[in-house]
């Protein structure tokens, strides 16, 4: 385990991030409330879909499903569709069922090596 790697789990062990240890004052409140413009809340909650659709795929798979999230779809006619409010807007569609016997097979991808590496 490298050196950095070990102080972060050191750092962890040994801090309470349970307790802050400072407080927010209610100026402070106000500004971070201003800061969060409609665009904003708009990209929190893409990012908030797409890791909730992630744990919802693998989820699916250990329960031995097939799934596929989609995107390309009128988000107009789901939005109708599903009786969305206004400030709520379809990000991504994911199927899930149960595998085909003769599905077509997964596409080649490269070796997870050439594709990740590690700071």
């Amino acid at each position: 385990m490298n050196q950095a790697l070990q102080d972060v789990i050191e750092h962890r062990r040994t801090t309470n991030v349970f307790e802050p240890n400072h407080t927010i004052s209610d100026e402070q409140i106000e500004h971070l409330v201003h800061l969060a413009t409609p665009q904003m809340q708009r990209d929190e909650a893409i990012r908030s879909a797409t890791f909730g659709a992630g744990s919802l795929l693998y989820a699916a798979e250990v329960h031995g499903f097939g799934s596929c999230p989609m995107i390309g779809f009128d988000p107009v006619a789901v939005a109708s569709e599903f009786s969305l409010l206004p400030d709520e807007i379809p990000v991504l569609l994911v199927a899930i069922g149960r595998a085909a016997t003769d599905n077509w097979p997964q596409k080649r991808r490269r070796p997870l090596t050439e594709v990740l590496s590690f700071a």
